[in-house]
C-alpha cells in the first residue's frame, strides 16, 4: 500500500505523490521521531497561528519533493521531514514578524530550536551524505518554512517594510514552484524515464 503514496522519481506523473510522501515513513523510529518533532514544533506555533500552520507545513512538504526532482532527480522521499523542517523555520519567521511583549520568549524559541539544527547539521558532518537521505527535501523544507512563514504566519503589528517582505518571500515561494512545474514538462530528459 505504500507505495501508492512514496515520492517515486519514475512515477512523477502521479502528482500526488509530491505531497503523499509525508504519509509513509521508513520504520518507527522515522514515523515517532517525525511525530514527536511535529508536536513540539507545530503545536507552539498552531496556539498562536490556527490553520496558518498546515499551510506552512503542506507547503514545506511541496517544496521538499519539488527541490529533492530538481536537485537529485534519482531519490525516492519518504516521512514527512521537509514539513517538520518547514515548522522549525518557521519559528524563526515568528521572531522576525511577532514584537512579543516579552523579549526573552524570542530567546527561549531560539533555545529550542538551535540544539535540533545544530545536531541535524553535526549529523551530516559527521556521517556524511548519503543517497538514502533526501537532504535537498530537508533543506527545501527549511527554506519554505521561513519564506511562507513570513507570508502566512500571524503578525500582529504589521509595517510597511514587513508587507514588502511578506511579498518578496509568497513571490519567491511561487516563483521556485512554477519554475519546477515548467522545468518537469519541459525537460523530460532529464529526469528518470517514467514506468508505463
Amino acid at each position: 500500500m505504500g507505495r501508492l503514496f512514496i515520492y517515486d522519481p519514475h512515477r512523477r506523473i502521479e502528482v500526488w505523490r509530491f505531497v503523499s510522501y509525508m504519509f509513509v515513513h521508513k520504520g518507527l523510529s522515522h514515523i515517532v521521531g517525525n511525530l514527536l518533532m511535529q508536536i513540539l514544533l507545530g503545536l507552539p506555533l498552531e496556539v498562536f497561528n490556527g490553520w496558518r500552520v498546515i499551510v506552512v507545513y503542506l507547503c514545506g512538504v511541496l517544496a521538499g519533493s519539488m527541490g529533492t526532482s530538481l536537485v537529485t532527480p534519482d531519490i525516492y522521499l519518504v516521512g514527512a521531514s521537509a514539513g517538520v523542517y518547514s515548522l522549525l523555520t518557521a519559528h524563526l519567521a515568528t521572531i522576525f514578524l511577532v514584537k512579543l511583549e516579552r523579549e526573552d520568549s524570542k530567546y527561549i524559541q531560539l533555545l529550542l530550536i538551535l540544539p535540533y539544527i545544530f545536531f541535524d547539521v553535526g549529523n551530516v558532518v559527521v556521517n556524511g551524505m548519503t543517497q538514502s537521505i533526501g537532504y535537498v527535501a530537508h533543506l527545501c523544507g527549511a527554506l519554505t518554512g521561513i519564506f511562507i512563514g513570513i507570508g502566512v504566519l500571524r503578525n500582529l503589528e504589521e509595517q510597511k517594510w514587513e508587507r514588502v517582505c511578506w511579498w518578496i518571500s509568497i513571490a519567491i515561494f511561487v516563483i521556485f514552484m512554477t519554475c519546477g512545474i515548467v522545468i518537469h514538462c519541459i525537460c523530460p530528459d532529464y529526469f528518470p524515464n517514467q514506468y508505463v
